[in-house]
């Protein structure tokens, strides 16, 4: 069966367990109640609504994805994301009055890469900038396009 390495390994471990067992009996109050509260806490189950804070968190991604109002593939919206440094002090500084015409000087620049009439690249991008820009495009600019 066993050896006497293995059995007096065994006498050892047995003994440790012992001491470890009195000491716990020995310890004060305040330590076994922080024993007991760690280990109820380790068997926390989640509350109904923690679940459903999850499921919600969970949904809003999904549908942030499935609702991007950007299309990366439209070149439009290429021209209106490179206006950002543009944009983003005319709204959200208000370096200028916010009007039609200034918005679409921000996106009247060398090299764009669309060719549609600037009114109609705020119109089909409506979602490519913060919310405040966003917002902005979205009211100086509303659907229909073209």
């Amino acid at each position: 069966m066993w050896g006497t390495q293995e059995s007096a390994e065994v006498g050892h471990f047995s003994s440790v367990l012992s001491r470890l067992q009195s000491n716990k009996e020995s310890l004060p109050q305040c330590s076994q109640q922080a024993n007991s509260s760690a280990s109820h806490h380790t068997s926390h189950k989640p509350t109904m609504p923690t679940l459903l804070a999850i499921i919600s968190f969970l949904l809003t991604l999904t549908l942030a994805a499935s609702q991007d109002l950007c299309p990366k593939n439209e070149y439009a919206c290429l021209d209106i994301i490179n206006s950002s440094q543009c944009l983003a002090p005319l709204v959200l500084q208000k370096t200028s009055p916010l009007t039609n015409e200034n918005m679409i000087k921000c996106i009247n620049y060398e090299g764009v890469v669309s060719n549609l009439a600037p009114a109609e690249k705020f119109c089909r991008c409506p979602g490519c900038h913060t919310e405040p820009i966003n917002k902005a495009i979205r009211d100086m600019f509303p659907g229909p396009c073209g």
